[in-house]
């Protein structure tokens, strides 16, 4: 192979190497980005490529989110806890600079990369069930033995148990993008043969419900409820709820902590009043978000600074009497709360921006692909700080950058 057709080869290379990686080897993600900043600096590096990048607001939205962060570090007084969180929410910076190549790749390409990240979920997924089965296998054959009085049992199939490689809502949206990359890829994606493609989606399908995040639940209802109403087959329709129901059942009466996490979100649907003692999930993220909710209100315009949401959230704990959440030093468990504690009013204007501009820009270009992957994320962000650790903002930074680069117009293509 010649040095001139290597050279776009192994940039796409790397970018696959990254999206099998993401759910399986955080620690292989950090070398994988130098390497792929380094093969578009060494081979594809143009400034008419940034200059472009200057007049993509998708981009440019995402790069002024960071900046806004960076910002937040000159008045912040928590510094060393500012600058960890740069280097976390680095990749909203490197992505939509070391992506540019992208805008001339093949759709080919493009869902060869995503046919990647599919196989990288679906080997998270089979190791996790391993594992699983060898701890419930091992447990009950030390409780034969008289070595163990705990009985976890099918539990180790259940939520963090079952996620090995990362907290189980991240686990389950990287699931949730990858079913619905199934879903909306169905004829496109010949590697995935009709068999094949339906054990792999009844597998991601079985995994979000283990994984039971809340979050995880609601995305994949909607996609079920996306996948009924195209298929119009009564067969399909009946068969697939029948499994599910008997699934939820069966977790619900043998299950023990799924049972619990229902009946704490069913508690909070119907307001009944929260214990300020409580670390339940569903109950501590109201009294998370009140106390964040209170936070934003009587802070500066601009935030309490990059590094000092946690202090200042154990603070407004505390004042609240909120002993639980104090414990356990909980997080803004919503991601708009949480960029606005740190960077105030413009941070959480122009994440909102983000989401709304991008949604946009989907259902203009008729991206489904695109429109499932924002709205996976409106939903996690709603639930979960996304953006505060390495699994949730590279997942972010680098679909969402593919995704809008990937929809550039034919202009703007032959402009790169």
């Amino acid at each position: 192979m010649k040095l001139s057709t290597l050279k776009p080869h192994t940039h796409f290379y790397l970018s696959c190497a990254l999206a099998f990686t993401l759910p399986l080897f955080s620690g292989l993600i950090p070398p994988l980005i130098v390497l792929l900043s380094l093969s578009f600096f060494v081979h594809d590096f143009r400034f008419s490529k940034l200059l472009l990048l200057l007049t993509n607001k998708s981009t440019l939205l995402l790069i002024l989110l960071y900046l806004l962060y960076a910002v937040g570090i000159i008045y912040t007084q928590n510094k060393p806890a500012g600058w960890f969180d740069l280097q976390v929410k680095l990749s909203m910076l490197v992505f939509p600079v070391v992506l540019l190549p992208f805008t001339l790749f093949s759709s080919e390409q493009i869902r060869k990369l995503f046919i990647s990240f599919v196989m990288g979920c679906l080997a998270a997924v089979i190791i996790c069930f391993l594992l699983a089965g060898f701890n419930y296998i091992q447990e009950k054959l030390y409780i034969s033995q008289g070595w163990y009085n705990l009985n976890y049992g099918i539990n180790f199939f259940l939520s963090s148990r079952l996620s090995y490689f990362m907290h189980p809502s991240y686990f389950a949206m990287y699931l949730c993008f990858a079913l619905a990359i199934l879903q909306i890829y169905k004829q496109e994606l010949s590697f995935f043969k009709p068999v094949r493609h339906y054990f792999i989606s009844g597998l991601f399908l079985f995994s979000i419900i283990f994984l039971a995040s809340k979050a995880g639940l609601i995305i994949l209802g909607i996609l079920i409820l996306v996948f009924f109403i195209k298929s119009k087959n009564i067969k399909i329709i009946l068969g697939v709820s029948i499994i599910i129901i008997s699934l939820l059942s069966t977790l619900y009466f043998f299950a023990p902590e799924f049972a619990g996490k229902i009946k704490d979100a069913a508690r909070v649907v119907t307001r009944q009043p929260s214990d300020i003692k409580t670390s339940e999930s569903s109950a501590a993220r109201i009294l998370i978000w009140k106390s964040a909710i209170q936070i934003i209100i009587k802070q500066e315009f601009f935030g309490s600074g990059t590094g000092d949401v946690k202090d200042v959230l154990l603070k407004q704990y505390t004042a609240n009497g909120y002993t639980g959440l104090l414990e356990k030093k909980l997080n803004a468990h919503n991601q708009f709360l949480q960029t606005g504690i740190a960077i105030g009013y413009p941070g959480m204007l122009v994440l909102l921006i983000i989401f709304l501009y991008s949604l946009y820009a989907h259902i203009k270009r008729k991206s489904m692909i695109g429109v499932a992957f924002i709205i996976i994320l409106i939903i996690n962000f709603s639930f979960e700080s996304m953006l505060e650790t390495q699994a949730g903002v590279v997942f972010f930074s680098f679909f969402y950058t593919l995704l809008m680069l990937t929809n550039f117009s034919d202009e703007e293509r032959l402009l790169l």
